[in-house]
């Protein structure tokens, strides 16, 4: 599972059933075994934010399989309905259990998943199961709230800023300097 998921690795196929597929198909390559099932539309027409929780769970989960439960086998399901895209990926107990050198994880990992996926307005479950493997369950929105709200833009000026040549506006700072960008507003946004 060594593939970057920086933001400058994600694309419009991120989350996608092709994205998870190659995910599933990393894992099986390294020696997972693992059972695919997708219920469903792609998920292709869903905001960008939902498609990147999908592919998270499932990847963290995989890489997780590798680290401490090696050659498990592995079921991975994504059902998307109209409200709900849920992301279910099981392994059983490993066939030899790990090297006592592997240790327990930090649990940064899952702390980070279930972080994105309440973001959005979901919850994920993660813990061991009654037969000695462990479970991920994220029940993540199809359409979270705040979707279809606008991008912030900022402007070069500042909004109700007095004129510099407005006598009311006082004198400007004492090094010369502008009073720099508005909040959210940096250099590299165009802000002067």
């Amino acid at each position: 599972m060594g593939r970057d998921t920086g933001t400058g690795a994600l694309t419009d196929a991120t989350g996608t059933r092709a994205d998870i597929e190659a995910l599933i198909a990393e894992s099986r390559s390294g020696g997972i075994p693992v059972e695919f099932s997708w219920e469903g539309p792609d998920l292709d027409a869903r905001p960008a934010r939902v498609r990147r929780a999908v592919h998270r769970v499932v990847r963290e989960s995989l890489t997780n399989v590798h680290r401490y439960a090696a050659g498990a086998q592995v079921t991975v399901t994504v059902r998307h309905g109209d409200a709900l895209v849920e992301v279910r990926v099981h392994n059983d107990v490993p066939p030899v259990p790990p090297a006592a050198t592997t240790g327990f994880g930090t649990g940064r990992g899952l702390i980070g998943l279930r972080e994105r996926v309440t973001l959005l307005g979901g919850d994920l479950e993660a813990g061991r199961t009654p037969d000695g493997g462990f479970a991920v369950a994220a029940d993540i929105p199809a359409a979270p709230p705040g979707s279809a709200r606008k991008r912030r833009t900022c402007s070069r000026t500042r909004p109700n800023r007095p004129s510099p040549t407005d006598p009311a506006a006082g004198s400007p700072p004492s090094n010369g300097a502008s009073p720099g960008p508005p909040p959210g507003c940096s250099a590299s946004r165009g802000w002067a």
